[in-house]
């Protein structure tokens, strides 16, 4: 299973449309696709069709499978197209606060999605945005990194802070991983 993940601490830079339609393209063209939505507000998951009242009360979120000890990731997925499965998220404060106490709490996404490999051939990771933990764990699982940026100054300044913090983490975590930057927004 290869794994894409879509990063950027700057908001509004478009990685949940291009992790909804990196996933959708994907399963659609023949693979078995896993999207994770790691934003706790929950966009990806409201785009495939996810209630998130309902995904409130039951907490079957990426956030609690990162928590959970039999870390049985199938227990969590949602088909929510042929050929594609969701692990959905929502607003989750009580995890997102164990998940920092945790120990070795950049890898318990990597761990968790372990099992995932031989039942899917791409994993599509929308992230918050922020450089916070859960970023992070989606880093130290990737293969390639989607860094969604418009031309803008502010969006071009934060592309100075995310990519060293990038670069350490696949240095310790994901020594292959590729990192591209994709411009989501154009004038003309």
């Amino acid at each position: 299973m290869k794994t894409i993940v879509l990063a950027n601490h700057k908001g509004g830079c478009a990685k949940t449309t291009v992790a909804l339609n990196v996933a959708a393209t994907l399963a659609s063209s023949g693979s078995r696709v896993l999207a994770l939505d790691l934003d706790p507000q929950g966009n990806l998951s409201a785009a495939f069709g996810v209630d998130l009242e309902e995904l409130e009360e039951t907490r079957r979120t990426t956030l609690r499978l990162m928590l959970d000890e039999k870390g049985d990731y199938s227990e969590y997925t949602t088909q929510v197209r042929p050929r594609l499965d969701m692990i959905p998220c929502c607003l989750d404060d009580e995890a997102e606060a164990v998940i920092l106490a945790a120990d070795s709490r950049e890898l318990l996404l990597k761990e968790k999605l372990e099992p995932a490999q031989e039942n899917y051939d791409y994993c599509v990771i929308d992230t918050l945005p922020s450089l916070g933990i859960p970023t992070l764990n989606a880093l130290a699982a990737s293969d390639l990194t989607i860094v969604p940026i418009n031309t803008g100054l502010f969006a071009l300044l934060v592309i100075k802070q995310l990519l060293p913090k990038v670069t350490r983490i696949s240095l310790k975590f994901s020594p292959d991983m590729q990192v591209m930057a994709l411009s989501t927004k154009f004038t003309v």
